[in-house]
């Protein structure tokens, strides 16, 4: 049985990938390599579809924006630099 740190990476490769084009590579690869070991996994990917790259249609420095789950400590990101750089 393949380690599940193995199987989140990958996920998180997919979902830190350059392009739509490389995150689809790799959620392919994804689904073929775990598909007969994380079939809940695999189907899960496959029931969200392209939805789970929608971020990819926004310019590139918005997407680490929208990529969060906590868009308020998002936002305030940039504030946090300045005043730790103070």
């Amino acid at each position: 049985m393949i380690p599940c740190d193995e199987v989140l990476h990958h996920l998180c490769h997919i979902c830190r990938a350059d392009s739509y084009k490389d995150a689809e590579i790799l959620r392919h690869e994804f689904k073929r390599r775990y598909r007969s070991l994380y079939h809940k996994a695999v189907q899960s990917l496959e029931d969200v579809g392209d939805a789970l790259f929608t971020f990819f249609a926004f310019p590139q420095r918005h997407r680490l924006h929208l990529k969060t789950t906590n868009p308020i400590d998002s936002l305030f990101a940039t504030v946090r630099l300045r005043t730790q750089a103070a």
